[in-house]
């Protein structure tokens, strides 16, 4: 399992000897939510997440969805964050993020990782049936089981998706060594809630 390093790129020191920090080692901010009064309930989640600076922030086209283009114009990636609500399941969130987002085979999971018992991530490579060559996909979930009070609970479900430029010359070191692990640590700080009541008449 990767070693989370929370926010550890916020700050680049040497010993004794200061790093100049880049827009690929500076985080920024960003929340996503939704909610819905529908049936006498209001119900909803919002997230905040970490990306880096380097990451061109795309024009929203509603409060629950933000999408990113990532890299250089020979290789971009569009990265799209969402969150949502499911019914509570009797699974563990490394189950349900394992459910949720399998993998093809070892090669095609890019990163993982699970924070106590109500926690859990996972970012893999979609396998593709066309040529070398072709688009690249990725696919990641960040589940974490939220009480919503009175003993209930529900998963709040953070997902992301990533796709090159159809014509693009991306190589598997784009996503192995640099956006698989940017995504997970986008999934493994962040931060949020869920909430399911009774809304007033």
């Amino acid at each position: 399992m990767r070693t989370l390093l929370a926010l550890a790129a916020l700050v680049a020191a040497g010993a004794g000897t200061a790093l100049a920090a880049t827009d690929r080692d500076t985080l920024v901010r960003y929340r996503i939510s939704f909610s819905n009064n529908s049936g006498g309930r209001m119900t909803g989640t919002s997230v905040n997440f970490f990306v880096p600076k380097a990451w061109q922030a795309l024009r929203p086209k509603d409060k629950r969805h933000l999408s990113f283009h990532e890299g250089r114009p020979i290789c971009r990636y569009t990265v799209t964050f969402t969150t949502r609500q499911a019914a509570d399941t009797p699974e563990t969130p490394v189950e349900h993020v394992t459910k949720a987002v399998p993998a093809a085979g070892a090669a095609y999971l890019l990163d993982y990782g699970q924070r106590g018992s109500s926690t859990a991530w996972r970012v893999v490579r979609v396998k593709t049936a066309g040529p070398s060559g072709t688009q690249v996909r990725l696919r990641a979930m960040r589940a974490d089981h939220r009480s919503i009070g009175s003993g209930a609970h529900k998963w709040q479900e953070t997902v992301v998706t990533a796709a090159s430029r159809k014509g693009g010359e991306c190589h598997s070191g784009t996503y192995r060594e640099v956006l698989g692990p940017q995504i997970g640590n986008a999934l493994a700080t962040a931060g949020g809630r869920a909430y399911d009541f009774a809304a007033r008449s």
